[in-house]
């Protein structure tokens, strides 16, 4: 067990799942708890380790776990249905586009690792099909109050995996 902080809550007695070659990417940038700063200790973060756990993560969880979940989830249900959960639509067209820009060699970002608003930018630059969903995910994100559909959680779905494509 590590302690780790999800969502703000500090969580010391439980595993932690977000332990990979990425994290090492982001601890830099972490907010220290206890002990020395992050950016006082010697990281050794491996960059090819980290786009091949990037590539798997998007073929193995995002299209293996997530897409299908959506796809079965939604099956027959109206497209104009409003989501009973649209923060989870949001964070799928964020977090899958974020590891594709990892990846992109030719992609731009403040970080060692994209954002999630910055992954929806670059989507809608990247993939224009997809740009409304983006805009108006990256505004959630920033606490507008946006509605989604069967419809969007579909076309989220064929964002991941045309970002795998």
């Amino acid at each position: 067990m590590v302690p780790q902080s999800i969502d703000g809550q500090l969580i010391l007695d439980q595993p932690g799942g977000e332990f990979h070659s990425v994290t090492w990417f982001t601890l830099p940038h972490a907010l220290p708890v206890i002990g020395a700063s992050a950016v006082d200790v010697e990281i050794a973060a491996d960059l090819e380790a980290a786009r091949a756990h990037s590539r798997d993560n998007l073929r193995s969880y995002w299209v293996g776990s997530v897409v299908h979940g959506i796809r079965a989830a939604l099956a027959g249900r109206p497209p104009n249905t409003s989501l009973e959960h649209p923060g989870t639509l949001v964070w799928v067209v964020l977090g899958a586009p974020r590891l594709a820009m990892f990846l992109d060699p030719q992609a731009a970002y403040a970080g060692p690792v994209p954002t999630k608003s910055e992954a929806g930018w670059w989507v809608v630059s990247h993939r224009r099909e997809y740009a409304d969903l983006a805009r108006r995910a990256v505004a959630a994100r920033a606490g507008a109050n946006s509605a989604f559909t069967v419809a969007d959680a579909l076309s989220a779905a064929n964002l991941v995996d045309s970002l795998v494509s």
